[in-house]
């Protein structure tokens, strides 16, 4: 279908000023990673995508950054907890 094309670094510039806004640090690795999964989340727009966060978006954030899902998982399991926690 035709349709406006998104723009992937008009939408990953719009995600990562929401998260300096929310004070993540991009220093830090486990934010790369939420962005990085955010950003493909929404220019797939997938259903269910959220449902399969393990066999989409882990693999494709893993892949990116030459590391398994199972480390995505954990790392970002623990960030997001860390942030949620101390901020």
């Amino acid at each position: 279908s035709k349709g406006v094309k998104v723009d992937e670094e008009f939408i990953r510039k719009k995600v990562r000023k929401i998260l300096e806004n929310f004070n993540f640090d991009f220093k830090l690795i486990g934010t790369k990673y939420l962005l990085e999964s955010i950003v493909y989340s929404y220019l797939t727009r997938e259903t269910y995508l959220f449902e399969n966060l393990e066999k989409q978006i882990y693999p494709y954030v893993s892949q990116k950054y030459n590391v398994t899902p199972s480390n995505i998982l954990l790392l970002l399991y623990y960030y997001i907890k860390k942030i949620y926690f101390f901020q």
